[in-house]
This record gives structure tokens, sequence and C-alpha cells, in this order.
């Protein structure tokens, strides 16, 4: 059965991704990019975008009008929208934290609250938000980025649970790393030095862009969302990446804390002692 699928942050990477495999699927999918010109239209067989910036609720309003006067009524919505920042905690200020936030977390929050009244009272539809396996293990010079995916994975779940009694479903889906421009925008969006802390700060960045130079295919991705929506009953959490990412997701549930911990500070190279 074909639906109607919003997708926010479209334009690049994983969204586009998803938007490109949902429409060769058939469904009619409306993606948004802060930089998107409003459409005169719906296009029927392709990707319609439309402009939207999730940190401002005039620009939700603007996209629910526009979506209600094209009598666009979305089954599922796949919050995708955000970006990240690296860097050390000390370092980075609170308004490079707040703004941090306000994509990743209050965005959602944002969207959600513009469109369930509307998906309850249709007693209909599916929320995917997108999150990151850094929303369960933490990573260092990464940690404001994690925070707020971390929010988003308590938010998810209680979302679930308050609306399941309204015939809504609520999942997350969490991915490792992707041959994306994602890591290039968090080096780009660095807000601060990272005095103090070199070299292990540089190597530990460095490293998280290696990982997403050697990541997969965005596509595989999409092809899990797509078979996501098909399903009748969504699991809360769908893992994505490679069998190591995954193997290291599930590591943490078994392993001593401080055993973990010890893993994940070898692997992005930061030492437990600073060298004499």
């Amino acid at each position: 059965m074909h639906k109607d699928i919003l997708i926010t942050g479209a334009s690049t990477g994983l969204g586009a991704a998803m938007a490109a495999k949902l429409v060769d699927r058939g469904h009619r999918v409306v993606g948004t990019s802060r930089r998107a010109a409003v459409p005169l239209r719906l296009l029927e067989g392709e990707l319609t975008m439309a402009p939207l910036d999730v940190c401002k609720d005039e620009s939700v309003e603007e996209l629910k009008a526009w979506l209600n006067d094209v009598n666009f009524n979305p089954d599922v919505i796949i919050l995708n929208a955000g970006n990240g920042i690296s860097g050390s905690i000390e370092h980075t200020s609170d308004q490079a934290a707040r703004n941090q936030f306000e994509t990743n977390f209050f965005g959602v929050h944002r969207m959600v609250r513009a469109f369930l009244p509307q998906l309850r009272r249709r007693k209909s539809g599916h929320i995917l938000i997108v999150s990151s396996m850094a929303g369960m293990v933490s990573i260092p010079f990464q940690g404001l980025y994690s925070a707020s995916k971390f929010a988003v994975e308590g938010y998810a779940e209680a979302l679930r649970a308050e609306v399941m009694a309204h015939g809504l479903k609520v999942s997350l889906i969490e991915p490792g790393d992707y041959k994306t421009n994602f890591g290039e925008s968090q080096l780009s969006n660095e807000s601060n030095t990272c005095s103090g802390y070199e070299p292990q700060a540089s190597r530990a960045i460095q490293k998280m862009r290696d990982s997403e130079d050697n990541g997969g295919d965005p596509v595989e991705l999409a092809d899990l969302v797509e078979r996501i929506i098909r399903t009748p009953n969504p699991k809360l959490r769908y893992l994505s990446g490679s069998i190591i990412e995954r193997l290291g997701i599930r590591l943490k549930r078994i392993l001593p804390g401080s055993l973990f911990e010890r893993l994940i500070m070898q692997i992005y190279e930061v030492p437990r002692k600073n060298p004499d």
C-alpha cells in the first residue's frame, strides 16, 4: 500500500537516500530542506521538496499549512534533520550546546507537537526518528552530539508508550557510520579549539571522519526504512550499521562498564593518562 511520507532533512545524505528509495517504491514523498523553495504543487512520481527550518515554530506552521493546501496528510513522518558539533566539552560554549540541542532534540519535539494531533484524530500513523548509535554509546570529543541523541532516545521511548493506545507507532533508527558528508559538516561546525586536549582530540575527530569515509552505503539504511514502514508491528529500535558497530552496542550491554570504557577509549585513541 502506497503512503504519504514526510521526511525532514531530505536534501543530502541519509535523508536523500531514504527519499529516493521511497519514491522509487511508489510512495508520495515530501522532503524538506532549509534551502528549498515553496513548490507550486505536489509532484507525482518524484520527490517534492519544501522549505523547513525545524528550529523555527513559524517555519513548521508554514509547512503544515502548505501540506494542508495540497491535501497531503502524512501517514509516515521521518524526522531526520540534524547536525553535529565535535570538540572538547570544556571548550564548547553554552550557545553552541544549545544550538546542538535546538536542532537534534527540540527540532524533533517541535515537529511531533505540530503533527501529532492530526495523527491522533486519524488513529493512524508512524513516526520514525533518526537517532544514532552515538545515542547509546557516547563518543569522546563528540559529547554534545551524543548527549542530544541520548535525549532523543529517551524521548522516543516515552512517546511510543504514550501514543500506542491511539493507534500510532513510534520507532527509532540508530545508524552507525555511512558515506555521507556528515563528518565533514561536523568538522566545519566545530565551535571550539581543544587547547589542553591535543593531540588526542584531533586524533579522535579524524578517527570519526575516517570511519565515515569507510562507512556503509546510505542505500542500505534506505532499504531498512522501507521495510520498517511496511511492518505491521514495528519495533522501537532498529540498529543499522556494520557488524562491528552492532557488536559494539551489544558489548555495552554485557561487558563491565570499566572494560567497555577502556575499549571505547582505545578505539578513539584517547589515553587514560597523559604522557609525562
